[in-house]
């Protein structure tokens, strides 16, 4: 039985496309070697030039970005150092939402991270209402964040600010006036 040395051998000299790989015993006639394979570091998440955190992930222009979801309603998210301007559709926060709740909700995350005046952010979201609209910009602020500096995970997932809310409206039943409620029952 031939050794795997020799298999390796046979393989790589009868194999007739560019190949990138040397083989173990590769004596090239005219001194020319085969290119390795390039090595990878797999040390960690290398440092981001944006905002010198180890970890964060910033783009070419110096914005974290996060996606969120609930119900019907989707949000993408991009904050950026500002001074705590928070645009929604290309409008002001308190113009999109009319309630102090929802406004609420939407700051929750800076002042949970006490970065309420340091970043401004600028959300796309679309479908569901305003309640789920109002949800889904809150997860995407603090998925931006975490993206941001990844010690801000902590404090935001204590509060639940990163787990998605899953529950859907329930269907109607055939039969049935709404997705619970029975029609009166009637003797005759």
């Amino acid at each position: 039985m031939p050794s795997s040395q020799s298999k390796v051998e046979s393989k790589a000299t009868s194999s007739n496309d560019n190949n990138n790989y040397a083989s173990i015993n590769d004596n090239s006639a005219d001194g020319e070697s085969v290119p390795k394979k390039k090595e990878v570091c797999r040390s960690g998440p290398p440092k981001h030039k944006g905002n010198n955190i180890f970890g964060g992930l910033v783009d070419k222009h110096g914005r974290a970005g996060g996606y969120g979801g609930r119900k019907k309603a989707s949000a993408v998210v991009f904050i950026k150092p500002g001074n705590g301007e928070i645009m929604v559709n290309g409008k002001l926060h308190t113009e999109y939402f009319r309630s102090w709740i929802r406004r609420m909700e939407l700051v929750l995350p800076f002042a949970i991270t006490q970065t309420l005046t340091k970043f401004d952010a600028w959300a796309t979201v679309r479908g569901g209402g305003l309640t789920g609209q109002s949800r889904a910009v809150q997860m995407g602020i603090s998925r931006a964040l975490v993206n941001w500096d990844p010690r801000y995970y902590p404090f935001l997932d204590e509060r639940g600010l990163l787990t998605s809310d899953t529950r859907q409206v329930e269907r109607k039943k055939p039969g049935q006036k709404k997705a619970r409620k029975k029609f009166a029952w009637v003797r005759r």
